[in-house]
Formats: C-alpha cells, structure tokens, sequence
C-alpha cells in the first residue's frame, strides 16, 4: 500500500489534536473552509533522518509535515525558526512547530487558507498527489532537477498556462475540484493570494 493511502496512529493523533484545535481555537476566526474536514496521510514510517513524512489537512491549511521520531532532534530549536530539510524528492524550507500533545515538529506550508477547494474530496487528492511526489526519488539528476522545480511551484502558487484557460483566464479565485496529477505537479494551484501569516503555528495556536 502506498504511503499517502496508509493510516497511522501518529496521523490519527494528529486528526484528533488538530479536530480539537479547530473546535476550541478556530470558531471566531474567520478563514475555515466549512467544506472540509482535518484529516492526515503518511505518518507511516521514519525515514533516514529520523522522521516521519506526513500530509496534515485541516480547513485552514494544508501542511507537510515532519515529526522527528526522538524529541532531541529539535533540542535548541525556537518557535518558527527556518529549517532547511532533505526530503527523497529535494531540499525544501520548513519552519519549527509546537503542540503539547506532540513536541516540537516541522512543518512546511502548502495552502493557506484552503478557500480554493471545493469538498474534501478535492483537497484529499490534492494531498496525496504531493505526498506521492514526495516520497518519489528521481532517477537521474535532470529529473531531480524537475521534480524540486515542480514542487517548488506549489508552493509559490504558479498556475501553467492551461490551468489558466481552464479556470476561464485571469480569475485566481477559482475553487478546485478535484486536480490532475498532472496539473498538480506543473504547480496548478489558484490561490495566488497565500501568506506565510495562515499557517498553523501562528494561527491554530
């Protein structure tokens, strides 16, 4: 079975961590998709480096996360400190995290607020599509090169040309249905409007 269709008890503690986050520190705030719903992939396994690759979906965000499998490996780590991090698909930035319930994890940032999305449907497939390109190593260093470009555009919130005629041209508020893997890792991702101020750390805390 593939990682982002396993459940785990670490992702099953993290549904229900951030279930309880969203019940008791999310009602007065006003960024929920009420279409969706907290939900979490991977968690599966530790990788080589001692942690466990994951996707955390909530109505605010949708995160890729780290959790270190000994608390140690964050020790002298603050509150949103920036981390460089070696996932099997490239380099990426991730910023330090802390619940009670969980330690200290880092997470790095895919979409916030999640109004692009129409049903939950549509953020799932999302979610796994990255996790999938995720955990895919690259063959050869031009497809290394590819694959860190192709996810360094979800992130950045670029939208390829046919992902513009499809959306009917310059509208960037368009809601997601379900993407094509392939529209997903060419960076299809409408909300242009994404800031580093919607993550869970400042917010859910």
């Amino acid at each position: 079975m593939h990682p982002s269709e396993q459940t785990s008890v670490l992702g099953d503690r993290l549904i229900e961590l951030f279930t309880r986050i969203e019940r008791e520190r999310m009602q007065d705030v006003p960024i929920l998709n009420e279409a969706l719903s907290v939900d979490a992939f991977g968690f599966d396994g530790f990788s080589e480096n001692g942690y466990s690759i994951g996707i955390l979906l909530t109505p605010w965000f949708m995160n890729l996360v780290l959790m270190p499998q000994d608390a140690s490996l964050l020790d002298g780590c603050r509150v949103g400190q920036k981390l460089m991090h070696l996932l099997p698909v490239g380099q990426f930035e991730f910023i330090v995290n802390h619940e009670p319930e969980t330690g200290s994890y880092l997470s790095c940032s895919l979409f916030s607020p999640m109004f692009q999305f129409a049903d939950q449907v549509a953020a799932v497939d999302t979610a796994r599509a990255v996790l999938d390109q995720v955990f895919t190593e690259p063959d050869s260093e031009e497809t290394a090169c590819e694959a860190e470009e192709e996810m360094s555009a979800i992130w950045r919130g670029k939208i390829p040309c046919e992902a513009e005629q499809a959306d009917g041209g310059d509208d960037d508020t368009a809601r997601l249905s379900s993407p094509s893997r392939r529209d997903l890792l060419r960076g299809f991702r409408p909300d242009t409007h994404k800031t580093d101020a919607f993550n869970d750390r400042e917010i859910a805390s």
